[in-house]
């Protein structure tokens, strides 16, 4: 009795076949994972690279409350930043740390040129009741990660404020 299948050229072509399939997709699959791997580390590298040659100092600050810490109060924080790297920068955050652990949020935005001296100023209706004579220390990120200037809240002016 003979038996039925398929004859083994068949067998052999239909997994050549699928061996080849196989193959292609994960070759194309493999290609795309490393490719977008390597622009994105690409990216990473040569930001890291420029922000080597960045740096950022705040000259000074002061901080006027208008008299008075109530929330509705335009508060107004001015802060000198001296950008001495070889790359512009871009302020993003200022911190404000407190003695009591309390953390303020402030946003920053524009652009700090090669060699510049920039006199920034954000004003808040926030309270300021966390915040009066109760600072110790600024911190000013950037869009260079590793970037940030810091000043010591002993630094600081107050300016009306109770």
């Amino acid at each position: 009795m003979r038996s039925k299948g398929v004859s083994p050229l068949v067998a052999t072509t239909i997994l050549i076949i699928i061996a080849v399939s196989l193959s292609y997709v994960i070759f194309n699959w493999q290609s795309f994972s490393i490719g977008s791997f390597s622009s994105s580390f690409e990216t990473a590298t040569k930001e890291k690279l420029q922000c080597q040659r960045a740096s950022l100092a705040v000259f000074s600050a002061s901080y006027n409350c208008n008299t008075f810490c109530d929330e509705g109060t335009a508060h107004t924080i001015s802060l000198t930043l001296h950008n001495p790297g070889n790359i512009i920068l871009n302020p993003r955050s200022i911190y404000l740390k407190n003695s009591t652990g309390g953390l303020f949020e402030l946003s920053a935005s524009g652009e700090l040129g090669l060699g510049q001296t920039l006199i920034f100023q954000n004003v808040s209706t926030a309270s300021c009741e966390g915040i009066s004579q109760k600072i110790d220390e600024i911190v000013v990120t950037t869009d260079c990660p590793e970037v940030v200037g810091i000043l010591p809240g002993s630094s600081i002016s107050w300016v009306s404020c109770p």
